[in-house]
């Protein structure tokens, strides 16, 4: 019940007050959390506009299995729905983890030369002759999609 007791009154108050500043402090610091993190996210979208406005120029270099290769974002897209277009075609984000300026890819860097004369030459692409590199293409081919 109520009570009249007007002794509790100020450690009432007092106990408000101290709820009162307790949350402003953590509004104020649930603010600034917000804040950061808006400004997070906004350096999070130029970065990714300035990937995507990189990939739109069209010359991407790659570094798969240590080997060095530069070719172009239309013809790692040639292929649809391989993984190399969904790296390259720009819905994905970024491509990847960059090394001195080149997308790495953790493959064979001796075959990925066969893979990229595919998406080059198409149907006049010729499989390599010798049996052991027509194989391990095999994996490869699967591994690209």
């Amino acid at each position: 019940g109520y009570s009249e007791d007007s002794t509790q009154l100020p450690l009432v108050s007092s106990a408000m007050q101290d709820d009162e500043d307790s949350m402003t402090r953590n509004a104020e610091a649930l603010r600034a959390r917000c804040e950061a993190f808006i400004r997070d996210v906004e350096a999070f979208e130029s970065e990714k506009k300035a990937m995507k406005a990189k990939l739109v120029q069209g010359v991407v270099k790659l570094n798969v299995g240590g080997m060095e290769y530069t070719t172009t974002t239309e013809t790692l897209t040639k292929c649809p729905g391989s993984m190399l277009e969904a790296m390259f075609s720009g819905r994905h984000g970024s491509p990847g983890e960059l090394l001195d300026d080149a997308y790495v890819i953790d493959r064979d860097g001796l075959l990925f030369r066969y893979v990229l004369n595919f998406l080059r030459d198409g149907d006049a692409w010729q499989k390599p002759e010798d049996p052991e590199t027509s194989l391990a293409l095999v994996a490869e081919a699967d591994f690209f999609g």
